[in-house]
């Protein structure tokens, strides 16, 4: 039961999201890509932050408000580059609906995670705070990453500028959200 209020938020969102796109320009194939792509990352992630806190003897609180952030919104947001860059998201609500994708199966593979490590302590609260904070952030920020680099290209002729803005963005409010 607990489980299900780590899940049902994130993905119900992106059902909303999925049947809002008007010009159904979103395709079934990539988005299933993108949600396993956010599970494939959490897992990347994983052991990119331990490699990180082994490496430099980082503690928790300075490996999940300053590292993490970085390392989990550069990996989740390597999918979206690719789709952008290879004309997959030409238009920035399908962009942002393959990054909202992308971040929503990194917050499944998280949660499951968490779930799986604690057994019993994962209760219905944490799955709540889980489900509906921490799991909407990793959809979010991936989505405003996609949102800022598809704007960003519209407007500027220098392709680091927007991925710089869009990634800046998405780990600065991932990190603050880990400072709560």
């Amino acid at each position: 039961m607990a489980l299900a209020f780590g899940f049902l938020p994130v993905l119900l969102f992106l059902v909303c999201l999925f049947m809002l796109d008007s010009f159904k320009l979103v395709r079934t194939f990539w988005l299933v890509i993108c949600l396993g792509w956010g599970m494939l990352a959490a897992l990347l992630s994983y052991f990119a932050n331990q490699g990180f806190a082994n490496a430099f003897d980082l503690d928790f609180l300075m490996l999940s408000r300053y590292i993490a952030p970085v390392s989990e919104e550069l990996i989740k947001g390597l999918i979206v580059f690719f789709l952008i860059s290879r004309k997959k998201a030409g238009f920035m609500i399908d962009a942002a609906i393959y990054g909202f994708a992308a971040g929503t199966g990194f917050a499944l593979a998280e949660n499951s995670w968490y779930y799986w490590q604690l057994g019993s302590g994962f209760d219905v609260i944490l799955a709540i705070v889980r489900g509906f904070g921490t799991a909407l952030m990793h959809g979010g920020t991936t989505a405003i990453f996609a949102i800022l680099y598809t704007k960003g290209m519209q407007r500027s002729t220098k392709a680091w500028l927007p991925i710089l803005l869009g990634f800046g963005t998405a780990a600065l409010i991932h990190s603050l959200f880990n400072h709560f």
